[in-house]
């Protein structure tokens, strides 16, 4: 997972560039394709490098724990440091999970409508201009 994140993060390092030449608009298409990729890759390459940085945290905090005066600050940072590891962690393999083509451009919309005896909950879908769709519905009755 780390190998394919590095692969990433030297992506989206390329694609700024890229994207700060200035002929990048003489081929708007280009120009929307290379900030779709970014817009992507950010937030991934922003959860990897908040990652590197906890580890860089954490092993800092074990060598600070042989200083006797630095003990208690060590520790401190030394249990933040790995709650960071973990919760980034989850965060990254969410990340990296595929994408689904279908829901591309879909925005998902709560839409809560209490009713006689129980209340109906749905799931709307915005999907860019063919409008909305219903994905999903339940009818919780109290009766």
């Amino acid at each position: 997972m780390f190998e394919k994140l590095k692969v990433l993060a030297a992506r989206l390092d390329e694609l700024e560039i890229r994207l700060s030449a200035p002929d990048l608009y003489d081929d708007p298409d280009r120009a929307a394709k290379l900030l779709r990729e970014r817009n992507e890759l950010e937030p991934i390459v922003t959860a990897f490098r908040e990652y590197e940085q906890a580890q860089r945290t954490l092993a800092d905090a074990t060598e600070m724990l042989s200083d006797p005066d630095m003990k208690e600050l060590a520790q401190e940072e030394l249990q933040q440091a790995k709650s960071d590891i973990a919760r980034l962690e989850d965060e990254l393999k969410i990340l990296l999970l595929p994408k689904d083509p279908e829901r591309k451009n879909a925005e998902f919309l709560g839409w809560f409508t209490e009713a006689t005896g129980g209340t109906q909950v749905g799931c709307l879908s915005l999907a860019g201009e063919t409008g909305f769709s219903l994905i999903g519905e339940a009818d919780s009755r109290t009766d």
